[in-house]
């Protein structure tokens, strides 16, 4: 029956029995159909059927037997619980309803079937079963025997989904702690993962089908045996963290599956199959800190991937383990690992196809080395027996020995794994077997490895291969490696090595096609090696070293091979190319076509034996090599020299040859050595050779022949070869002629001609002259040469005429006398004579050519005449009868001596004013052969007009060139007079001269300013004679006024010319009127047309950039009515004044788009630190970039002719009998004010108060205790600053009449004060405190405001801060200056320590960007400003504020500005000038405050008193709160009330304290530092009106007397 099957039966089964409508009977709690089960006590139910939502066990436990239950909801297992027998469904629709045990479940042989309504791992619960912290779980059959099936337990999901396991599979997940699970002889379906984390875990001699992660543990002492695997469908099957682990005898077939170990220790892997593997990255392997794991006797058929991968382990073995159809069968990486006794059949491939595959892979992230590797079997391995691969950091001590392996790429690789680049160090590679490969052992090369130090290859055997052992290295791996003692049979090259440095290969036994190849490596050694080569014994590429006592033969057998003597040689003993520098020494080479051949190399070849060969030993290109003491027999040529240079040859034994050194092209120096049978000793060839001597040589045909190649070159005389021409050659020595001819370039073959022999006998025989006779024109030539070098021996054929010219030094010349000048310009020094020819222009054209006489000089004379044209030409002949063809002249000459004249056009002055800074230069000349104009202009900084060339202090400012007639425009720069001459040149050289200016330009761009001497802003008379104080005599001016009201002013003026100019430096106004405002100015214009118009005046101005720029106008402004003032700025340099700003109108307070004009002193002024406003970019390059625009005139002036206004709003008031007050309105502000009194006007008026000076406002003076039989008259003079006056109405009061009002007047109580003293009546409180010398407040108007002429308060001066000294110091710590303030004498040793805190601070702070700060130093502050190179310190007593900061970094950027050397400052203070004048006015600004007047700013800001009021029909109360928040106490305190006591009494003060009536004070005592006191004051009304309080607050502080106040108005 299928699993499938299976299932629904039973659900099916479960269904009809549940179908029935009758309850299920059991022990304990029954079951109710379709509710929840709760069982609180032991429960038993046996042969029953039910169907339940939530199942939960808490306490007697649980045990269904034969029972089948269909549940939906959550099962709870809080007690013990058995299913025996049973079928369970838990058919829950959600995770959270899963089964959950916090005690024991036991499943004996029975079917338990879940839902899986979500999906594991991210569903909301666990889908299956939830183990809490000490839960147990037990699965198992039910006689414990695996062998019998049918009692075995079936776990099995409902809905399991082949395609998506995660979404049908069930899970045991383990939440707690000390969870245990046991799963014994059980069928298990669908599990996605069993999950827990407890000891003990037992699993073993189950079947698990479609399953996935059957064990995820934490936990110790694991055991997983005999269990048997089906198609599982996640790669890892188990994953276990812990110690003591036992997976044994477990069977895996089909898909995926695979053990593995991650943090465990003391594991045991044995016996465990797996088969038809695929997916799994390993099917066994361990992770993390892994240590103590054996794993043996495992059998691995048929894997995909890797069959073990240990990463990280330490202290494992590997052994006894097989392998069959294993891509990569171990990759091993760690610590302490072994590897031995496993056998691999078809392995070391790879399916990723990413990486080559190797049989063993020793390589990891992780591997700190210590690995062995021993007696392992590797049969048909595909890429890779065995892989050396890289780590991710250092490792070293591998070992690989006593291996097998055959049939793959590689028998052992070494390489470099993706990114991991440490190569491991300390490898020993010996007594391996490596067969039937492409390459025995391997060396891969990286550019990113590094390591892979000290590595031993020794007593392996390499055969039946292609390559032996093949070393890819760089510069920065494999140093000192050593190949030893190894069998290497191969088919092309035993060892092959490139980049290896400080290599040695030493005794090793090797046959093959190249013996030893070594390419880029440097310090090898090549020792004790017994080579036999079919090709080469060793070849050296591009590398140093060493190659000794090798025995080096050929063994070649093939029928391509070289011959010696008809005997097959191989082709090179040591074959060294390419930039080598090798030493040969004591090595045994023979039967090789060239013993040693090196090429662009150089050798030191020493004590070998070198024999049998066509060449002994061949260098081409080996300058600077050596030979010494060799014994080379039997070959051709024991020797070749090629192109090489200083080579030394001695100490050799020759023997047995054709010729012991042949050179070509080179150079030797031979001294002495043996030579021995043989034809000819020594043969030079185009080289330079020193012989010692010619001792020990035993040659038959010669000791010595010198030769050099020479050739022949027969050209005619125009380089055209002579082809097949025969020539002949002799020497001195022998006459017999030889012959040969050129070829069809000329040349002929190169002939090898013999200079020097010495013959057998030691004679030398001479050969030398050499002599070359030829032919031409039946003339015969001969060359007599002494040939000592290869060259070419060049013939000439004389055919060619002479070539010659003529010529003169200018085409057009400006004298009649022409030089002519011959030369000859064909090589050949054979001319006879030349004829001359001329041919002249008749003024239309050239006539016919004219023989003028046959020469032989150089230059010749020939005289022409004026506007005339020659042309010229010579013919020459040489000595041999050939004469020159000319068909063209050799060259023209024209005559002109006319001098040109040229001139300005459109000048028709010699003198002009101009005010435009261009002018047009435009020339040109009547002339047509003109060949440069020159312009001269110069320059005369004297504006006098009408100045001449003949002035003194003229000045060449330029010189221009023009070739041609043409215009320009000329900027005129400075103010002056500029003169302009023009002068030319014609092509013939005459010169124009002039002895004067063409014309003067008198250049003015500005108007002449018309000034007046000083202007009275105001007048009192009806003349004013106003002085001119600067005009030009040239200047043409008019004077225009305009009028207005002194008392209101006008929109737009109406302007009148006046033409009363009495003098012109003088001018008269008449008839001027009273209580009128002037306006006057003057429109001029000069001689260069410069107009002045204050009245449409524009003005351009430069900007610094700084805060508070000012700058000032020329006029003073009519800034108000219809007159604009526009101020524009051009911000970004660009010519145009896009910024318009506006007018603020509070200096202190403006906008950021606001300027402020102070119309008074005709200034603009803009934005600073801390007032606001714009503030204009600096502009640089001088362009002008703040344009105003606005109506002026030079003179305001005010007449007042007439008597002042005079005073207005006379009022005479009482307040009591004691009290007059007389209130009176200045209209205007005057000079002197005079309050005057009487009481008879017959008798005249008396002064009582002079007011001087006078302003505008209201005034009220008080007559205190007046007769009171009197009747009073008041009145007021005013007299303006012309001395004029006026008078007011008089006003009267009778004191009589006031006295009757007050008698009348009903008493009025005073309030208890609080103290024994009581006041019948407020008047009473007048004469009391006035006998006491008390003071007593008066009003002075009817509102009840105190008169501000009435001294009821002590003035205080105040200051916020003194400037005491300023400090210019440069930035590196010297002080450039020191002012201080005159009455400030700071101490020496005060001022050292000041200057050394400064210097450390800026220091410290110099390179920061922004403001340096503040040194609190003492009771002072030490303010920093900088500008690049130095820094001002103030020393300053109180409080400052960013504007003051402001004023400190202009002042310091100003004196930079005006000291550009300060960066390079000397150290003396007397080179940086204007300090004074830009710090003075900052000392200057608080010379006049004083460090008390600036404690009394502090005391107002800490001591202070406040003060609130509630007022009802009644009674006024007012709350005092007293506040010292000073450092110090505040002693001697006193309230002093002021107010008006007729309408106010005083009632009382809480709390009680002492008041003085004599002086009106309330005596309160001390008040400590940091405190607050309150006081409620209780006033009784005397009327309901207006009234105000002044309550004064008197006090002792730091020695000194203070106050302050509080003012109440009281509604």
């Amino acid at each position: 029956m299928s699993r499938q099957a299976f299932f629904w039966f039973f659900l099916t089964a479960g269904i009809l029995l549940l179908s029935g409508e009758s309850n299920a009977e059991c022990n304990g709690v029954t079951p109710v159909e379709g509710e929840n089960w709760v069982i609180d006590e032991l429960t038993h139910c046996w042969d029953e059927s039910f169907e339940i939502n939530d199942m939960e066990v808490n306490n007697g436990g649980l045990r269904l037997e034969n029972v089948t239950m269909l549940a939906h909801g959550k099962i709870t297992i809080n007690h013990p619980t058995i299913w025996e027998k049973s079928s369970i469904f838990h058919n829950s629709s959600s995770n959270e309803d899963h089964i959950l045990l916090q005690s024991q479940l036991t499943i004996k042989g029975t079917n338990l079937t879940i839902n899986a309504p979500e999906y594991v791992y991210s569903g909301s619960d666990v889908q299956g079963i939830k183990l809490g912290t000490n839960s147990k779980l037990i699965i198992t059959d039910i006689d414990n025997d695996f062998k019998t099936q049918y009692d075995a337990s079936n776990i099995s999901s409902m809905n399991w989904n082949t395609s998506d396991v995660y979404q049908g599979g069930i899970e045991f997940v383990g939440t707690g702690d000390d969870e245990l699970v046991v799963i014994k002889n059980s069928i298990m379906w669908h599990i996605s993962q069993i999950s827990t984390y407890s000891h003990n875990t037992i699993i073993s001699n189950n079947t698990f089908y479609k399953c996935a992660k059957l064990q995820q543990s934490w936990g110790d002492n694991l055991t997983f045996e005999n269990n048997y695997i089906y198609n599982t469908t996640y790669d890892v099957t188990m994953r276990y963290w812990g110690s003591n682990a036992t997976i044994v005898n477990n069977y895996v077939e089909e898909n995926r599956g695979a053990f593995h170990l991650v943090d465990s220790h003391n594991g045991l892997v044995m016996n465990n199959t797996f088969v038809n593997i695929t997916g799994a990255h390993s099917s066994l392997g361990s992770w993390g800190n892994s240590r103590n794991i054996t794993w043996i006797g495992n059998t691995m058929n048929n894997v995909e991937n890797y069959g073990f991968t240990l990463y990280g382990s330490e202290d494992s073995i590997i052994i006894n383990n097989s392998f069959y159809k294993v891509a990569d069968s171990i990759l091993a990486g760690g610590e302490n690992i072994t590897i031995t006794g496993n056998v691999m059949d078809d392995c070391g491939w790879d399916y990723s196809f990413e990486y080559v595959g190797g049989c063993i892979t020793i390589a990891s992230s992780y591997s700190p080395g210590n690995i062995t590797v021993y007696n392992n079997t590797m049969v048909n391995a595909k890429d890779v027996g065995i892989i050396i691969g890289s780590s991710s950091s250092a490792w070293s001590n591998i070992t690989i020995y006593d291996n097998h392996v055959e049939d793959s790429l590689y028998g052992l690789l070494m390489t470099t794994y993706a990114s991991l680049s440490e190569r491991p160090s300390n490898v020993s590679i010996f007594e391996n077997s490596f067969k039937n490969h492409e390459r025995g052992i391997g060396v891969s090369r990286s550019y990113e490895a590094k390591g892979g130090n000290n590595i031993q290859i020794h007593n392996n055997q390499i055969t039946n291969s292609t390559r032996g052992i093949t070393y890819f290295g760089t510069t920065l791996t494999y140093k000192n490696l050593t190949i030893k003692d190894n069998f290497i049979q191969t088919n092309e090259t035993g060892i092959y090595i490139d980049d290896v440095d400080g290599i040695s290969i030493l005794e090793n036994d090797i046959n093959s096609g190249t013996c030893v190849s070594m390419i880029d490596t440097k310090d090898f050694l090549i020792s004790l090696n017994n080579l036999k080569a079919k090709e080469s014994g060793v070849e050296i590429f591009s590398s140093d070293g060493n190659l000794t006592r090798n025995e080096i033969n050929g063994n070649c057998n093939d029928d391509e091979c070289y011959t010696v003597y008809f005997t097959k040689v191989s082709e090179s003993g040591i074959k060294i190319l390419s930039n080598s520098e090798i030493n040969v020494e004591s090595n045994n080479i023979s039967s090789f076509n060239v013993l040693i051949n090196s090429t662009n190399s150089i050798i030191k070849v020493e004590h070998n034996d070198l024999d049998f060969g066509n060449f002994g030993l061949s260098v081409n290109n080996g300058d600077d090599s050596d030979i010494i003491n060799n014994n080379i027999s039997n070959s051709t040529k024991l020797i070749l020299l090629k192109e090489s240079d200083n080579i030394e040859i001695f100490g050799n034994n020759f023997s047995n040859f054709g010729k012991a050194l042949y050179s070509v092209n080179s150079s030797a120096f031979i001294m002495t050595n043996f030579y021995t049978q043989g034809e000819i000793c020594l043969e030079f060839v185009d080289s330079t050779y020193q012989v010692s001597n010619y001792d020990n040589f035993d040659c038959t045909e010669a000791f010595l022949y010198e030769k050099y190649n020479v050739n022949v070159n027969i050209l005619t005389d125009d380089n055209i070869p002579s082809v097949n021409h025969q020539f002949y050659y002799f020497n001195d020595f022998n006459d017999e002629k030889t012959y040969s001819q050129t070829g069809n370039n000329g040349l002929s073959e190169f002939l090898l001609i013999t200079t020097l022999k010495v013959d057998n006998a030691g004679l030398n025989v001479n050969f030398n002259n050499y002599y070359f006779g030829y032919l031409h024109n039946e003339i015969l030539n001969i060359i007599e040469l002494q040939v000592n070098k290869n060259e070419t021996v060049m013939a000439y054929l004389d055919t060619s005429a002479p070539v010659s010219t003529l010529s003169s030094s200018s085409y057009l010349i400006n004298s009649e006398v022409i030089t002519l000048h011959f030369n000859i310009t064909s090589e050949k020094n054979d001319l006879l004579n030349y004829d001359l020819y001329v041919l002249k222009n008749d003024g239309e054209n050239f006539a016919q050519w004219e023989f003028v006489e046959t020469y032989n000089q150089s230059t010749i004379t020939y005289y022409g005449e004026d506007e005339t044209k020659y042309r010229f030409k010579v013919i020459s002949k040489d000595i041999y009868g050939n004469v020159e063809t000319k068909e063209v002249y050799d060259c023209e000459v024209e005559v002109d001596s006319q001098v040109p004249e040229s001139f300005f056009i459109g000048i028709n002055e010699d003198y002009y004013f101009t005010g435009n800074n261009e002018i047009l230069l435009d020339w040109n000349s009547f002339d047509e052969d003109v060949e440069k104009f020159e312009i001269e202009i110069y320059y005369n900084s004297d504006t006098t007009p009408y100045i001449t060339d003949k002035s003194n202090d003229w000045v060449l400012e330029s010189n221009l060139y023009y070739y041609d007639s043409d215009s320009f425009v000329f900027d005129l720069d400075s103010i002056g007079h500029y003169g302009f001459k023009l002068v030319s040149r014609d092509f013939a050289g005459n010169q124009e001269t002039k002895s004067s200016f063409d014309f003067i330009v008198n250049f003015d761009p500005t108007s002449d300013r018309l000034t007046f001497a000083e202007i009275p802003e105001r007048w009192g008379e009806e003349t004013l004679e106003l002085n001119i104080d600067s005009s030009n005599m040239y200047l043409d001016f008019s004077l225009f006024i305009a009028m207005e009201s002194v008392d209101y002013s006008t929109d737009k003026m109406t302007w009148y010319e006046h033409s009363e100019q009495m003098t012109a430096d003088r001018l008269i106004l008449e008839g001027l009127l009273d209580r009128t405002k002037y306006y006057l100015y003057a429109k001029s214009i000069d001689l260069a047309g410069n107009i002045e118009d204050p009245l449409n005046s524009t003005e351009i101005f430069v900007s610094d950039g700084t805060y508070d720029q000012k700058y000032t106008i020329n006029y003073i402004p009519l800034a108000h009515g219809k007159y604009e003032f526009l101020v524009s700025v051009d911000n970004d340099f660009d010519g145009i004044y896009e910024t318009v700003l506006t007018r603020g109108f509070e200096q202190d307070d403006m906008k950021s788009n606001e300027y402020f004009l102070d119309v008074t002193n005709k200034s603009i002024i803009f934005g600073g630190l801390t007032n606001g406003g714009f503030i204009p970019n600096e502009d640089l390059n001088e362009i002008g970039n703040i344009r105003v625009q606005y109506s002026g005139v030079h003179a305001i002036i005010e007449v007042y002719t007439g008597n002042p206004i005079p005073a207005q709003s006379i009022n005479v008031n009482h307040t009591n009998i004691t009290h007059i007050a007389f209130e009176y309105d200045i209209p205007t502000n005057s000079e002197i004010c005079k309050v005057q009194l009487t009481t008879n006007i017959s008798k005249g008026w008396f002064n009582e108060e002079i007011i001087e000076p006078c302003y505008k406002g209201e005034y009220t003076f008080v007559l205190l205790n007046p007769q009171l039989d009197k009747e009073y008259f008041f009145r007021i003079m005013v007299e303006n600053e012309f001395g004029q006056t006026s008078y007011s109405d008089s006003q009267s009061i009778n004191m009589d009449d006031i006295l009757k009002l007050y008698a009348n007047t009903e008493e009025t109580e005073a309030g208890l004060l609080g103290m024994d003293s009581i006041i019948p009546i407020t008047a009473l409180v007048g004469i009391i405190m006035l006998s006491f010398g008390g003071v007593l407040l008066y009003r002075s108007k009817s509102e009840d405001t105190y008169d501000e002429n009435a001294n009821i308060l002590e003035s205080k001066p105040v200051a916020k801060y003194k400037v005491e000294e300023l400090y210019l110091i440069y930035k590196d710590g010297r002080l450039i200056k020191n002012i201080s303030a005159v009455e400030v004498k700071t101490d020496s040793e005060i001022m050292s320590g000041m200057l050394t805190a400064i210097n450390d601070f800026v220091q410290d702070s110099f390179n920061t960007e922004g403001d340096l700060g503040s040194i609190d130093y003492g009771n002072n502050k030490i303010i920093l400003q900088r500008e690049k190179h130095s820094y001002l310190a103030a020393v300053v007593y109180g409080e400052i504020d960013n504007y003051f900061k402001g004023k400190l970094i202009n002042a310091v950027r100003k004196i930079e500005d005006e000291n550009r050397t300060i960066e390079n400052w000397n150290g003396d203070s007397s080179t940086i000038t204007n300090i004074q004048k830009n710090l003075e006015p900052i000392i200057a600004e608080t010379e006049s405050a004083t460090r008390e007047m600036v404690d009394n700013y502090f005391t107002e800001k800490e001591i202070a008193i406040t003060t609130t009021y509630d007022r009802d029909s009644n009674n006024t109360t007012i709350k005092i709160n007293l506040s010292n928040y000073s450092s110090t106490n505040i002693t001697d305190c006193k309230i002093i009330p002021e107010y008006n006591d007729s309408l106010l009494g005083l009632n009382g003060i809480i709390p009680t304290v002492p008041y003085y009536f004599d002086k009106n004070t309330f005596e309160i005592g001390d008040i400590k530092s940091y405190n607050e006191v309150q006081f409620t004051l209780k006033m009784k009304n005397k009327s309901n009106d207006l009234t105000t309080i002044e309550l004064k607050l008197e006090y002792n502080h730091k020695g000194r007397t203070s106050s302050a106040s509080s003012i109440i108005d009281i509604a």
